[in-house]
């Protein structure tokens, strides 16, 4: 007898089976700090550690904490420089394949996180649950120091260097140091406002000439963006679009050699190709650049006819047509 769902009448044939798939619907593991809950409980106890702040995972080689092994996992390739994980729409790579799946979703525009209060919906789900703390006001990020708490660990992080007076951003033009990210962005303008070069690709700005130099010549030679219809490949979408016109126009490639003209470049090369080959005729061992020349000149080859029959009038051009000839009886 086959197990039912009473939430969404699916079915089941053992018990254990149903009961694991009802906690989707249920959600029995309640968190006695918020209004969230989980249908599993090893969720429950990782969720958790963002209201007590235990990370219980740490990095053996700069010492930083993690309260999600999976995120220290990610975290150690940021030592050993390892992406694996390679976006196949762009030169991107990723340390886990969760991001890379969160990156592709920018390529693709899917924004598969909904919020159930409002239309808005997102790429990656930590910005939903971020947004779905406008809604309910829900700040459970802390301040040890004092009495403010934040909807964002990252807002919360910023607001404590304030009271450690750290300051972990450190400009690197004169080693000026900043709580947080975007003043330090901020004071590098200043810097990059001077001279500033701008990559046409990525949009990356720099202030010396030959660092910008090397930056492009690095871009030069990726070129991830293929033409399906011949063998060229460029570095930017911008470069391929320009090109597949080609394809769709006349044929602007003309021969300087003869009339032929072609629709890309590459065929024009493959056929200056039979221009430039060698013809070599095989009685005499001469060699042309043009089939025409070669061809009339075959031509006499045919004409003469030095191998005349003593027994007839015949004659011949080949000496292996005499020898056929004499087998004829005369």
């Amino acid at each position: 007898m086959p197990y039912r769902c009473e939430f969404c009448e699916k079915t089941f044939k053992a018990r254990s089976r149903l009961e694991c798939h009802s906690r989707k619907h249920t959600k029995p593991f309640k968190c006695k700090l918020c209004e969230k809950a989980f249908r599993i409980k090893s969720h429950l106890i990782i969720h958790l550690r963002y209201h007590t702040g235990e990370k219980p995972y740490q990095c053996e080689q700069c010492h930083k904490r993690f309260s999600v092994l999976s995120t220290l996992t990610a975290h150690r390739r940021s030592h050993s420089g390892e992406k694996p994980h390679k976006c196949d729409l762009c030169p991107k790579s990723f340390g886990t394949k969760h991001y890379l799946q969160a990156h592709r979703r920018f390529h693709t525009g899917e924004k598969p996180h909904q919020c159930d209060q409002c239309e808005k919906a997102f790429c990656i789900r930590s910005n939903l649950l971020e947004h779905q703390r406008t809604h309910s006001g829900e700040k459970p990020f802390k301040c040890e120091f004092c009495e403010k708490a934040f909807s964002t660990r990252s807002n919360e992080a910023k607001h404590r260097r304030i009271h450690v007076g750290e300051k972990s951003f450190v400009c690197t033009y004169c080693d000026k140091a900043f709580i947080d990210n975007s003043r330090l962005q901020k004071h590098t303008l200043a810097h990059l406002k001077k001279t500033v070069h701008k990559c046409k690709y990525c949009k990356e700005t720099f202030d010396n000439l030959n660092v910008w130099s090397v930056h492009l010549k690095a871009h030069r030679a990726e070129k991830p963006f293929k033409c399906f219809n011949c063998e060229e490949a460029f570095g930017t979408k911008v470069e391929l679009a320009i090109h597949r016109k080609i394809h769709n126009s006349a044929k602007p490639f003309s021969c300087d050699m003869c009339t032929e003209a072609f629709a890309t470049r590459y065929a024009l090369t493959l056929h200056r190709r039979q221009h430039s080959a060698h013809y070599s005729c095989k009685y005499c061992d001469r060699i042309f650049t043009s089939s025409a020349e070669w061809s009339t000149h075959i031509q006499e080859h045919l004409a003469l006819k030095p191998f005349k029959c003593e027994y007839c009038t015949e004659a011949f051009s080949f000496s292996y047509d005499l020898m056929k000839h004499r087998r004829v009886p005369h």
